[in-house]
């Protein structure tokens, strides 16, 4: 599936979400604590208004935006028997690919285009997370280098905050 060829934008820019009227809301239900029945209703909504006869019909893990991982393949985690069950463990247990599904679901209906500003985050994202990864590993296997422990927290804290205010505006 590929929305890289979409020429269409959304009605918002992610620059303008944090402006926008939904936005605090949003942020707050993006929150760790409501994120799986946010993201669980979310992607509900999305499906219905896709085709609001299907109901959780057309739901598969990641709607099969991310390919089979470890011990699961989108389509036999049980989606057809308790749909709703596996979106909130799809919440809990991969978060940015819950968000990332939904948002992906919606680009590819109606053709939307990525936002750049939303790449850019993403990408930041990423890098902020894997730079907290090495850092943590190395300081735990040379002691001497305490400093990289106080960098990777920091770094942790900062993707951290990034990954929450983009679920916001994603979810806004």
């Amino acid at each position: 599936k590929s929305i890289n060829n979409n020429v269409d934008t959304f009605q918002v820019s992610a620059l303008s979400v944090p402006l926008s009227e939904h936005f605090p809301i949003c942020c707050l239900a993006s929150c760790p604590i409501c994120f799986p029945c946010v993201q669980t209703y979310l992607r509900y909504r999305v499906l219905n208004h896709i085709d609001p006869e299907t109901e959780w019909q057309s739901y598969t893990c990641c709607q099969e935006y991310v390919p089979g991982v470890l011990c699961f393949q989108a389509g036999n985690c049980g989606e057809r028997t308790c749909p709703r069950t596996c979106m909130c463990l799809e919440a809990c247990l991969c978060p940015g690919f819950a968000v990332s599904a939904s948002r992906m679901l919606m680009m590819e209906h109606y053709g939307l285009s990525p936002d750049p500003c939303d790449n850019r985050i993403m990408r930041f994202n990423n890098c902020a997370q894997t730079l907290s990864c090495v850092c943590r590993c190395i300081s735990s296997i040379n002691p001497n280098m305490e400093h990289l422990s106080t960098c990777s927290a920091v770094l942790s804290f900062v993707a951290d905050c990034v990954f929450v205010s983009m679920v916001g505006c994603m979810t806004a």
